[in-house]
């Protein structure tokens, strides 16, 4: 199953719960690319979500033209490996929401483990093969971090 949605909103009850910025429950995030690094979310939002392995099959996590973070994109017969966020407070959904490249947009859909889940999902072309995570993690980590850290001090949130 999956449905293509707009960005998260203060609105959003479908993924932020009815309360909106008041929902003690969000719906989970699937994560498959650079926020599956704890040191990631860590920066972006504070802490560590609680967090369980997931898996989704007939997608795949491929390398971006021209960018160190990857896309996820639909291919029958591939699994793709994450992490699933289960407790995301609507504060962070928007603020990682905020921070995500504005040609991902979010899809629910359902992981192997019958959890339904929204993901970042890639709307352009991508590049052959599959997202290498532990070559992220060497050669653009550090990088990374210090771009977080620098979208963080013009977030505003």
């Amino acid at each position: 199953m999956s449905s293509t949605a707009a960005r998260v909103h203060v609105l959003r009850s479908d993924i932020l719960g009815p309360g909106g910025l008041a929902s003690t429950t969000t719906m989970p995030l699937f994560a498959y690319g650079t926020l599956q690094i704890l040191e990631v979310v860590r920066t972006l939002i504070g802490r560590v979500p609680h967090t369980r392995p997931g898996e989704l099959d007939d997608w795949i996590c491929a390398p971006l033209p021209f960018r160190p973070y990857p896309g996820l994109v639909p291919r029958p017969g591939i699994r793709t490996v994450g992490l699933t966020f289960t407790d995301l407070t609507p504060t962070e959904w928007m603020r990682l929401d905020r921070f995500e490249d504005p040609d991902y947009s979010l899809e629910l859909v359902t992981l192997n483990d019958g959890t339904e889940a929204w993901v970042y999902a890639w709307q352009l072309e991508v590049s052959p093969g599959t997202w290498n995570c532990r070559e992220f993690i060497v050669r653009h980590l550090a990088e990374y971090l210090e771009r977080c850290r620098d979208w963080l001090s013009r977030d505003g949130d």
